[in-house]
């Protein structure tokens, strides 16, 4: 069960359709780090010719070894791997998403200088837990990436929760592989 709430609006939408493809890089990522947002990166490094091999949403040298070449293809420097601030903003432009500035994680409605924002929570349920995160936008057009962006992160929270421990199982990589159509279901009519 994954629900969705615009803070605004105080609306709980049913799921719907709509999107494209979504990969939201929330946080930097390196070599030794795990979760939903790498299992992402690494279908959509292997779409673009940089990854080979099946997506483990685990930052290794594989990953490390496709982000730099990537990184190399986009002209960023230096190329060693790593996706620091700069190279998330340059994944988002590059596909059509906002950037790490543009979405946040503030829980304020409105920002100290008087700019209302949109925040949208989402979550994911799986038996009796629920976890819910929420992510801020300045532009209204961009709920829809928020809504998004925080349903990634739940639906990775849950799945790290369902199935624990450092060497991740197939059912942990099949939890995340229904991410991204649970979160365009959701966040549809948002677009």
């Amino acid at each position: 069960l994954v629900l969705a709430r615009e803070r605004r609006a105080r609306h709980r939408p049913t799921m719907g359709g709509g999107g494209g493809e979504q990969c939201y890089l929330y946080r930097d990522l390196g070599r030794g780090s795990y979760g939903g947002d790498i299992f992402c990166l690494q279908q959509a490094l292997k779409k673009e010719g940089h990854f080979s091999g099946a997506p483990s949403a685990f930052y290794g040298e594989k990953t490390e070894l496709a982000v730099a070449s990537w990184q190399a293809s986009m002209g960023l420097q230096p190329a060693k791997g790593f996706m620091g601030r700069q190279s998330r903003a340059a994944f988002a432009r590059k596909h059509k998403l906002p950037t790490p500035d543009e979405i946040t994680a503030e829980d304020a409605a409105v920002r100290a200088d008087g700019v209302r924002k949109t925040c949208m929570d989402a979550c994911a349920q799986f038996g009796d837990e629920k976890f819910c995160h929420t992510r801020c936008v300045r532009r209204e057009a961009l709920k829809g990436h928020a809504c998004r962006e925080a349903c990634q992160i739940a639906f990775a929270e849950a799945c790290d929760k369902q199935y624990p421990g450092t060497g991740k199982s197939a059912e942990y990589q099949d939890c995340l592989k229904h991410s991204k159509a649970s979160c365009k279901k959701l966040c549809g009519r948002y677009d």
